[in-house]
């Protein structure tokens, strides 16, 4: 029986003014230094986030 998780959806939602630019910017930034987003990725085959801008 595996422990470790097959797959795990992380659903961000930011309720924020700025541009789509500065969002995306933000995105790539989590992706490239966020050392948890960096272990998920590492560990779990199946991993994801979804992003969603609110108002």
């Amino acid at each position: 029986v595996p422990v470790h998780f097959k797959y795990v959806r992380v659903f961000v939602k930011i309720k924020t003014d700025e541009i789509e630019t500065k969002l995306n910017r933000l995105i790539t930034m989590v992706e490239k230094y966020c050392p948890v987003d960096s272990l998920f990725k590492a560990a779990i085959p199946d991993y994801k986030i979804i992003w969603e801008r609110i108002s």
